[in-house]
């Protein structure tokens, strides 16, 4: 029987995803994790590998074992001996066909970065330090121009045996608050250090040490600038891994159904309580399980993906309308249909 989980973890401590010989690596330590419960020589296939000192928000592996496995308790068992810094999110039943690299459709990767002169020390783990000058105008506009079907040549580092290096990015975002700078990549793939590549070229264009018109030539040459380096590692998250039929695999696959528009109401209801909380400095998720003590005993996500596909774009308008981060969005929404499923499930 296959399943799959989706991973966060800081990936600081780590020597990459990839189990290593003389290495202590992400894929070790939760297929280590996953023997004791099995009692099974366990082994995980991800998304992707991610390197040293990369993080991860929904890393996507899959394992095989022979007996079913109750997903919810399975996931909390398995947390309990996690370490502290790699824990599952999400986990589901999987038909055997699945894949969790090969089945993919899409990734969305962030670089984080923040413009100062002085290094922060609190920062340090997970976000790149910039130098001034940096016009954050001309990065936003040339992060555009990588939107599209390119080849990606000349943006990808040796390290894998692939071959095409062409690629689509569907969406470059680019985020601002105060002196930090977040820059967002969905695409159907990436080339080895793609992303912290482009993240080099764009940090490069906004100190005005290279103009944006060398892109576009870098597409057609496939000839990387001089000058352009490779972002750091501790920039770079792997945010999600998007699959056309499995859509949510962060939803537990346990627990009754709900109506798609019992939940939409219930969502738009967190969206305002959100939204009015923010606006007064209030730590909503301690006045939501204050005032919903139920809250704190929840731990089933019932299947959600099935009934309301565009759970994923709501998360997205909650953090982009109220400013929260992707964590805080996702907990939002799912804290009410926790609620909400709960209330149901006593009906």
């Amino acid at each position: 029987m296959r399943y799959a989980l989706t991973l966060e973890y800081d990936g600081g401590d780590y020597s990459g995803w990839q189990r290593q010989l003389n290495a202590y690596t992400v894929q070790q330590a939760t297929e280590e994790a996953l023997r004791v419960l099995t009692g099974e020589e366990t082994v995980l296939f991800a998304s992707g590998r991610t390197d040293a000192g990369v993080h991860a928000a929904g890393q996507v592996a899959h394992f095989d074992v022979q007996k079913e496995l109750d997903v919810y308790r399975f996931r909390y068992s398995l947390n309990a001996l996690l370490p502290a810094d790699i824990k599952a999110v999400g986990m589901k039943r999987v038909p055997d066909d699945f894949h969790a690299q090969y089945s993919a459709k899409q990734k969305t990767y962030s670089y984080r970065m923040y413009v100062s002169r002085t290094p922060s020390p609190l920062r340090r783990r997970r976000f790149a330090r910039i130098t001034p000058p940096f016009d954050v105008k001309k990065f936003i506009a040339a992060a555009k121009l990588f939107e599209g079907e390119h080849d990606f040549k000349a943006f990808g580092n040796t390290g894998s045996g692939v071959t095409s290096t062409v690629r689509t990015v569907y969406r470059a975002e680019v985020k601002v608050s105060g002196d930090e700078i977040i820059l967002y990549l969905t695409g159907n793939g990436f080339l080895y250090n793609m992303v912290r590549v482009i993240a080099g070229t764009l940090v490069r264009i906004a100190s005005g040490k290279m103009s944006a018109d060398e892109i576009p030539r870098m597409f057609k040459e496939g000839v990387r600038t001089a000058g352009i380096k490779t972002m750091p590692p501790n920039g770079l998250t792997l945010e999600s891994v998007r699959y056309s039929d499995y859509s949510d695999l962060t939803a537990e696959q346990k627990g009754g159904a709900i109506g798609s528009e019992a939940v939409e109401s219930v969502i738009r209801a967190a969206i305002e309580s959100v939204g009015e909380e923010k606006q007064k400095g209030v730590d909503w998720t301690r006045v939501w399980s204050k005032k919903y003590p139920i809250l704190n005993e929840c731990g089933n996500f019932a299947g959600i993906e099935k009934y309301l596909p565009q759970v994923a774009e709501i998360c997205n308008g909650v953090k982009t309308e109220y400013g929260l981060t992707d964590v805080d969005a996702f907990l939002a929404v799912k804290d009410m249909i926790y609620r909400l499923y709960k209330e149901k499930s006593r009906e």
